[in-house]
């Protein structure tokens, strides 16, 4: 313990003046001289030694209040807090270990672990600490401590580096957040990684650390490298010469420092190498590869493409699912009105599905009632049918199992029976039909760019919706849990779209033929149909091949009991029941995960996220200086460390209040027992 003004403890000899007090006001006996002690009382001797008890006991009360009032003034604190005044120790510490799938490159991760012993080791008794794993996101923590073999134990359990990316932000501005509650003022991150120049790319540059937080940089691995990765796969449509043969492209690229110019590559199917290539790099850095062979288009086959590259494995493969082209079922429901084509309310529907050219084709059922099984089919178009309540609820049965329903209500259609049949599943309430001469037209103004189906129609540069003209159309009154998809120029909705059980429903305001529009004679409806059925028929979320930890959704009936097995050895089957919207996110390895059922099975493939290969380096500089205060100079540093130590001394001071308690208290207690001693 040390005091800020040491010059008050000169008042401690005031202790001496209670003492002369007592000296002064102690009763000294004295002779007198008396004839008879007949009248006098005797005084019993227990009561003369409790009343030299009590005044003993008031001298010391009184020494012990001159002596707390002084050393309040003197205002004492810990000498600990001294030494983190001046910055010697202890000392507060995050530690950041990359763990990212770069880590797994040659003996990486062993020369992170020793950096990291070296830093634990490096710290001092008292000092506290905290070790955190990273990849694109915080993976272990151990919170501070000061207890540092506790770190050395976590750091001997670490596992080993997995499939991740990647990200510096989230792991600094984490560390960041730990050292606010920290107990010292010198604070420290040390980041120990490989330093991808991609883990930098997406850093917030707004973002820095907290003042007076320091940032120690330690690289390992190799700055010189050699990585062959197969980065991408694509799969030709079927050829109309062989409708088995199909093309593989496969793209090798080097991701390394060191060039590479001559590699073998390997085209496996089902398990199995049926194909072989050497390809020439020379100077490239990169090469498409292609591989045409036969398949059976009426299975399902788990497809990968293989780099020979001894040098980091975990990016030599890319796997992707090739899967049967079911054509897609659409089954619509309207009255026959007719053999003339202008008179059939879904001619230039089938018109348009006729010409799809993809593996997926679409396929029209036409009916003028609804069957009795509705589940061979994907998607159900209603026209002007005739229905019953037990229709819709066969309907809605359908939809709640994973299919779609698109509503085309015709002039034929009586509002208040439709809205009362179809209040549970239409994404809105028809009002009244509008209708105007063909010179009074309406245009599509306002279309939702971020939805699948434009999006896609976006990418093509096939969006251009302004020839289309409107004059006959439904007013409708949107409900609360649907979304507007698509507007007119007077602000009414003219597509919208709703969720019901994993299906989806859509409601057309207007007619798909020529009678209340000029849309089915646009360029942009044929792709609209196509998109657009291929979204209600879920084609867009099955995709050919997925990344780690990406959500992948899971195509099976609400209720289903669903098992989930990967095929690279982990022993990680799960089994999970399919609810609504269900997806499976634990895909922690590449490869191919199986996925059965009751009825079915299929296979799904994941692969690296491909930046992961690139070992282009960043300086640790570029990241120092990034996210270090320029403004916090060395003496701009010191001048907030002196402010957090005058803090800490400050807390560390509380004793002052509680000696100047404790004064108070003890004059309390000398009152009442002065009064009882001297009365």
């Amino acid at each position: 313990m040390s005091f800020l003004s040491p010059w008050f403890l000169l008042g401690l000899l005031g202790v001496g003046i209670p003492l002369a007090i007592h000296m002064i006001r102690r009763e000294k006996s004295k002779p007198m001289v008396f004839s008879t002690i007949r009248f006098l009382k005797k005084v019993p001797q227990k009561r003369v030694l409790f009343q030299q008890l009590q005044q003993r006991l008031l001298l010391l009360l009184r020494i012990v209040m001159v002596a707390l009032l002084v050393l309040a003034f003197a205002r004492p604190f810990l000498t600990d807090s001294l030494s983190e005044a001046i910055g010697t120790s202890p000392q507060s510490v995050v530690i950041l270990l990359d763990t990212s799938m770069s880590m797994q490159y040659g003996d990486s991760f062993d020369q992170a672990k020793a950096a990291t012993q070296e830093v634990i080791q490096s710290l001092h008794a008292g000092d506290e600490a905290a070790l955190i794993t990273f990849t694109k996101g915080i993976e272990h923590i151990q919170e501070l401590t000061t207890d540092l073999s506790k770190l050395e134990t976590f750091l001997h359990n670490l596992p080993a580096p997995g499939y991740q990316s990647t990200q510096y932000f989230s792991a600094l501005r984490f560390a960041d957040e730990i050292l606010q509650t920290a107990h010292y003022p010198n604070r420290k991150i040390v980041l120990i990684s490989d330093y991808q120049q991609h883990a930098f790319e997406s850093f917030d540059l707004s973002w820095q650390l907290s003042p007076g937080v320091v940032l120690e940089n330690i690289f390992v691995g190799n700055e010189e490298t050699t990585n062959l990765a197969v980065t991408d796969v694509k799969v030709s449509p079927t050829l109309k010469e062989n409708a088995n043969e199909r093309v593989f492209w496969a793209r090798i690229s080097n991701r390394g420092t060191r060039h590479v110019s001559e590699a073998q590559t390997f085209l496996s199917i089902d398990g199995h190498i049926v194909a072989q290539q050497t390809i020439d790099l020379k100077d490239k850095s990169e090469a498409v590869v292609e591989f045409l062979f036969s398949i059976d288009p009426q299975q399902s086959h788990r497809v990968s493409v293989s780099v020979e590259d001894e040098s980091f494995p975990p990016d030599n493969t890319f796997f992707l699912t090739v899967d049967i082209a079911q054509p897609v079922k659409i089954l619509t429901i309207h009255h026959d009105t007719g053999k003339d084509w202008y008179q059939d309310k879904s001619y230039w529907l089938r018109l348009a599905v006729s010409s799809h050219t993809s593996d997926s084709s679409l396929e029209v059922i036409q009916k003028s009632i609804i069957p009795d099984q509705l589940m061979p089919y994907d998607v159900l178009v209603l026209f002007d049918a005739e229905l019953s309540q037990r229709d819709v609820k066969k309907i809605h049965t359908f939809i709640k199992g994973g299919k779609s329903l698109l509503l085309v209500p015709t002039n034929q259609v009586a509002p208040r029976r439709f809205n009362t049949l179809f209040e549970q599943l239409s994404p809105a309430a028809l009002e009244q039909q509008q209708v105007f001469s063909r010179d009074n037209f309406l245009r599509i103004t306002d279309v939702q760019d971020r939805h699948p189906i434009f999006h896609a129609l976006r990418v093509n540069q096939i969006d251009d919706f302004s020839a289309a003209r409107f004059w006959e159309y439904w007013s409708l009154l949107p409900q609360a849990d649907s979304e507007i998809l698509m507007n007119l120029s007077n602000g009414e909705p003219m597509l919208l779209e709703k969720k019901v059980g994993s299906g989806r429903v859509m409601l057309l305001a207007s007619s798909l033929d020529t009678k209340g529009n000029n849309l089915p004679v646009q360029i942009v409806f044929l792709p609209l149909m196509h998109e657009m059925f291929a979204y209600l028929s879920f084609q867009e979320e099955k995709k050919q091949a997925y990344s780690i930890e990406e959500a992948i959704p899971v195509f099976a009936p609400t209720g289903t009991l669903v098992q989930v097995t990967p095929s690279h050895g982990q022993k990680n089957e799960q089994a999970f029941l399919v609810e609504q919207h269900p997806f499976y996110t634990a895909t922690h390895f590449p490869g191919f995960y199986q996925v059965r059922n009751k009825n079915q099975q299929a296979h799904f493939a994941v692969n690296v996220p491909v930046e992961e290969s690139d070992f282009t380096l960043i300086s640790p500089a570029e990241i120092h200086d990034s996210v270090v205060n320029p403004a916090m100079s060395e003496a701009a540093v010191s001048k907030t460390r002196v402010v957090l130590q005058e803090v800490q001394l400050e807390q560390s001071q509380q004793f002052w209040w509680t000696l100047l308690l404790m004064v108070l208290v003890l004059g309390l207690g000398e009152t009442l027992l002065a009064n009882r001693t001297y009365r």
